[in-house]
């Protein structure tokens, strides 16, 4: 289940004497006179502001621990920032969750809103109006799907997907800085794709001292990786043949 409360800044306070620290000048036109303002509410751009929200966020949580228990834990461990991603084994208690994180939120003047599942019945308690219908960001088709947390979820069968950009190279003619820049720019906070991507990494690594080999540098600043990495790739060792299970049954 994924879900993002509604404008979490604007819903945070300010204290009457800490508001000094957010005045501002404004005139509707400039025939007018400048008029000064405080802020009443985190704004978005003061650096205290993400660690203010999120303060407020887990007090209340931990004020409604013992009526809300479940509901607290997901909302101070299983959000960042205003976005919600949890998952539970049974629709019962996700459906008991996702109202008990409404009503939680609630309680501190937040709303938990454009709720989606890849089981629409675990957010049967949920109120319509909080869930996402129309699903405005998630892109319909047999392939649907919603971005969370900068990642694709496919809510249909329950999978995550990565987008890793690469149009534009079909037509392209590839160059090093080309193959370099897709492989910087995919966003994978996971981890699912290092196996993948740690290659094209590597061989840019052992390009880059390969050509450097003869030239008068000291690769040592540089360079910190196995000595191989120094070689051309076909002078690189070859991986051992994994054992076969029974010889490792009678060592």
């Amino acid at each position: 289940m994924t879900a993002d409360v509604k404008e979490m800044f604007p819903q945070v306070r300010i204290r009457m004497e800490d508001r000094d620290a957010l005045r501002y000048i404004w005139r509707e036109d400039p025939s007018c006179e400048l008029k000064e303002y405080r802020m009443t509410s985190v704004i978005f751009g003061a650096v205290c502001s993400p660690c203010t929200a999120l303060y407020i966020k887990n007090r209340n949580a931990q004020e409604l621990q013992k009526s809300y228990p479940a509901a607290a834990k997901a909302i101070v461990h299983e959000h960042y920032m205003d976005d919600y991603l949890g998952s539970l084994d049974d629709v019962r208690e996700a459906t008991q969750l996702a109202a008990d994180i409404v009503t939680v939120h609630k309680a501190a003047g937040m709303e938990m809103r454009a709720w989606i599942s890849n089981i629409p019945a675990a957010l049967a308690a949920v109120p319509e109006d909080l869930r996402a219908s129309p699903p405005v960001n998630v892109h319909v088709g047999p392939d649907a799907f919603v971005r969370t947390l900068g990642l694709i979820w496919h809510p249909l069968n329950d999978t995550f997907g990565l987008g890793l950009g690469l149009q534009f190279l079909r037509k392209a003619k590839l160059t090093k800085r080309k193959v370099l820049s897709c492989l910087m720019s995919v966003y994978d906070p996971l981890g699912l794709l290092t196996p993948l991507v740690i290659q094209g990494r590597v061989l840019n690594v052992a390009d880059d001292a390969t050509r450097l080999k003869n030239r008068d540098i000291d690769l040592s600043q540089w360079f910190s990786g196995p000595d191989f990495l120094l070689l051309p790739s076909s002078e690189w060792p070859k991986e051992p043949s994994m054992p076969e299970a029974t010889s490792i049954l009678k060592s």
